[in-house]
């Protein structure tokens, strides 16, 4: 009987996508193997802003990845097919087991005859030429070859084996690696997801109150008035009760003296006007205003001016938070930089931005030189430092960046927030939690970071490296000359905020 082959073998070998043994195999980068027709076809059936993904555990990318031929798979799919197709031609007559027969030892011959030396045509190429990287015959080793690094075919083979048993080990290894990496990514967006949530129930739970505070003292305020404005009227209404009783009195005397005058007897009216009597003396009159008054005009400018100084808070406490936003990164970075040349790699270009420098402060070659001046030579802006003579850069920093800064004289180079102040004594770089100093004097480095300064040890160059890696949050200047040494690199540099390179002139 004939043997047909194990078919679940076989089913290891088939493409997902065909459901046929893979033709002209390739990886994709999650190590899956798919047909190399079969897979362009699925992505150029990709629209533009679709991902390049894999059919079998979802992997996916924007950016189309090359694809690589796996000759290994090649090799062993085709080695399948030839095992299986030998018995696939016999059956159980007599005579196609001859046939059978017959084929196999062909095969046999044809792998023996791959195995001679097409130079000479009765030697098997038994030898390895590990300088020509090609398999010889005892013949070639003494003719062609002569003087070349040679060994036995199987010691060649073994040696190659442990290579791929290595390789393999390797990419297995990496692979692992990788699986745990992607276990740590789902971590960590599981941390995102849940601090994301918190912060939205905190913040809002702070605007609650916020509103609440509000709500509360428009209510006071409210009650203020009303109690102002009742007892304003209780005096009106009180007041006017008093004139409304006069008035009464004044008629009732208008009415006896009308009565009088008009008697005839002489005695009568002389006897009734001595009763009369004096009138009582009158209220003075009400003098009132042109213009009506404007009542509660303090308490509507107190009002006024509180809700002046709480939207000038809220705007300057949201420019702050504004200037925070930044994506976030939760990839890990990458290796740091071991030589000045890995460093020159992530080389940033800086300028100095016009206008925050200070009065005093020249500007040139494209603003990427400073230099002090003696008088001020700039006009007045908003964003321009107004204590000291510095001036902030004008490109923002993320991911991992470098950049030098040659110096002669006295200078200070910092790195800090964007959103640092411009005015007043604690706006000098390294003064302030906001920025991170090295003061460079001709004998001496001095660092300074929220008041605090310390002198640094390090040779003296006339050139300044400073490695910011901003997802890691941390901070290098070197002194840089023929060779690069760590001058200072400070703790707590906060990754969440947008770096700025700075220059100061002294």
């Amino acid at each position: 009987m004939a043997h047909q082959g194990n078919p679940e073998h076989r089913e290891k070998f088939c493409c997902m996508i065909c459901l046929d043994l893979l033709r002209d195999p390739v990886t994709l980068p999650c190590g899956h193997n798919y047909c190399k027709n079969c897979t362009e076809r699925c992505w150029n059936e990709k629209g533009p802003s679709e991902t390049y993904s894999c059919p079998a555990c979802r992997w996916s990318v924007r950016s189309r990845p090359n694809l690589a031929r796996n000759t290994m798979l090649a090799e062993a799919i085709e080695l399948l097919e030839k095992s299986q197709a030998a018995p696939e031609l016999g059956s159980s007559s007599g005579c196609e087991d001859l046939d059978v027969k017959g084929r196999t030892e062909w095969n046999t011959s044809e792998k023996i005859d791959k195995s001679i030396c097409s130079n000479h045509k009765d030697e098997q190429m038994k030898l390895f030429c590990r300088t020509h990287q090609t398999c010889i015959c005892g013949l070639c080793s003494v003719e062609e070859h002569k003087g070349d690094e040679i060994v036995s075919a199987e010691s060649e083979r073994t040696e190659k084996q442990r290579e791929i048993h290595s390789n393999l080990q390797e990419i297995q290894q990496k692979i692992k690696d990788r699986e745990e990496d992607i276990k740590k990514l789902q971590q960590e967006m599981g941390a995102i997801d849940g601090s994301a949530e918190e912060a939205v129930r905190r913040s809002g739970e702070i605007f609650t109150e916020l509103i609440d505070l509000l709500e509360k003292r428009r209510s006071d305020v409210q009650h203020q008035i009303r109690k102002q404005q009742e007892a304003a009227e209780s005096q009106i209404k009180e007041y006017k009760k008093i004139l409304e009783m006069e008035i009464f009195e004044l008629r009732g005397r208008e009415e006896e003296l009308q009565q009088l005058s008009l008697t005839d007897d002489l005695v009568h009216f002389l006897h009734s006007f001595s009763l009369l009597g004096k009138p009582n003396k009158a209220t003075d009159s009400l003098k009132f205003k042109e213009a009506p008054p404007c009542y509660f005009k303090d308490l509507t400018a107190a009002v006024a001016e509180a809700g002046g100084k709480l939207k000038r808070f809220v705007h300057e406490e949201t420019t702050k938070m504004s200037a925070m936003e930044t994506e976030l990164n939760v990839v890990m970075s990458p290796a740091e930089p071991k030589s000045r040349a890995d460093f020159l790699q992530r080389s940033q270009p800086v300028s100095l931005n016009p206008n925050t420098a200070h009065r005093k402060l020249l500007l040139s070659l494209g603003n990427k030189r400073v230099t002090r001046a003696n008088k001020f030579i700039s006009p007045l802006h908003p964003d321009r430092f107004t204590e000291w003579t510095q001036a902030l850069s004008t490109e923002s920093f993320t991911g991992c960046c470098y950049w030098e800064v040659k110096w002669t004289g006295r200078v200070t180079v910092a790195v800090a927030y964007s959103r640092m102040s411009r005015t007043g004594r604690q706006s000098e770089f390294g003064s302030n939690t906001a920025s991170w100093a090295l003061e460079c004097y001709r004998d001496r480095f001095v660092f300074g970071h929220d008041g605090v300064k310390t002198c640094v040890s390090g040779p003296q160059s006339s050139t300044v490296g400073v490695y910011l890696d901003h997802s890691a949050g941390s901070l290098s200047f070197f002194s840089v000359s023929h060779s690069m040494e760590l001058l200072q690199s400070p703790d707590h540099v906060h990754s969440a905020f947008t770096c700025r390179a700075l220059g100061r002139c002294l």
